[in-house]
């Protein structure tokens, strides 16, 4: 525990100092202000990350951050999560495949879905996102939040309304569910 607690420490420390920088000391008072977007460039991945959680620490406001590339944006969530401790999200932008639908997986649409779900909720801390992630069209927060449902053990949902419901909601019926985004029907089990 003492190694943590010593890890945390120099991280705060690392926080605290990079905004200590003439140049940037301005920063935390221009998110506050509402006086953004600022350019600031000559910093490396990890002083990006670094300024980016030092920001997030000062104004307790959310973080978002915008990366390039797939890349990019999984190594700056990396980062982000060793300067603040926390989980730190990435949206990825949506996967276009040439090939039959029935063959592709669909675990980055699942992730993505979740993402957006969490976002919709406001139960999200820091956000990473790729320039594509960022432009993609998407479901407004409002309608995803009315599709959206639950079935636990032991609650009652009739058969036809649950088929509709995952039907409406893009899943598609199958022999043997394999993955992702499929449901069987079987008699009266779904």
């Amino acid at each position: 525990m003492k190694g943590n607690l010593t890890e945390v420490s120099h991280v705060k420390i690392l926080s605290e100092a990079i905004l200590e920088n003439k140049n940037l000391s301005p920063l935390p008072d221009a998110v506050e202000g509402g006086r953004l977007p600022a350019l600031v460039s000559g910093l490396g991945p990890v002083h990006r990350a670094n300024l980016g959680a030092a920001l997030a620490e000062k104004t307790g406001r959310p973080l978002w951050v915008v990366a390039p590339d797939d890349t990019a944006a999984e190594a700056m969530a990396g980062d982000l999560r060793c300067f603040l401790g926390q989980e730190v999200s990435v949206l990825a932008g949506r996967e276009f495949s040439f090939y039959d639908m029935e063959s592709v997986s669909r675990q980055g649409e699942q992730r993505r879905l979740k993402l957006l779900d969490k976002l919709a909720a406001g139960r999200t801390g820091p956000v990473v996102c790729t320039v594509g992630a960022l432009l993609q069209r998407t479901i407004p927060p409002s309608a995803l939040i009315r599709a959206c449902f639950s079935v636990k053990t032991g609650d009652c949902l009739p058969m036809e309304d649950g088929v509709d419901r995952l039907l409406r909601l893009g899943y598609r019926p199958a022999e043997q569910v394999e993955g992702p985004g499929q449901f069987a029907r079987r008699g009266g089990i779904l």
